[in-house]
């Protein structure tokens, strides 16, 4: 189970390296957007029944194992949540559809809308200081849920 989390985690990490190195003229829904939420899907559907166990397996070893997991999945968030290159390439995406006058299903404006929205009020337009201390206070109460 571990090992499943690990390298679902180090999946998505690697992704978003990927795109924060889209150079800025090449980031588009295509190339930013529409991977970042296929993979976020597709960390859910491994996720979520890894983290069930812990409620319900009646082995101690797989509910600890499931706890790990969630907890490793968390502070993986709060990881990805302060990426500021990601966001910027997200930022850079959603500038692109507009300069393009590119037409998005309403459903496909709304991702890129909420994904504007999350890195806002995950404070990835404040200052770098500020940032900082925001991180340390998500890490904090992260351990604390533990």
């Amino acid at each position: 189970m571990l090992s499943i989390t690990k390298d679902t985690l180090e999946k998505t990490r690697k992704l978003h390296d990927q795109i924060a190195a889209i150079p800025p003229s090449e980031r588009s829904y295509e190339t930013v957007i529409l991977p970042l939420a296929t993979r976020e899907a597709a960390v859910e559907a491994i996720m979520g029944p890894l983290s069930f166990y812990q409620n319900v397996s009646a082995s101690k070893e797989l509910r600890d194992a499931s706890n790990e997991a969630e907890g490793l999945l968390r502070d993986f968030n709060v990881e990805a949540s302060m990426r500021v290159d990601v966001f910027e390439a997200i930022k850079s995406a959603a500038e692109s559809i507009e300069k393009t006058g590119k037409e998005l299903a309403p459903e496909e404006k709304r991702l890129v809308d909420k994904m504007l929205l999350e890195g806002k009020r995950a404070g990835l337009d404040l200052p770098e200081e500020k940032r900082n201390e925001l991180t340390e206070v998500r890490y904090s109460s992260n351990q604390n849920r533990v």
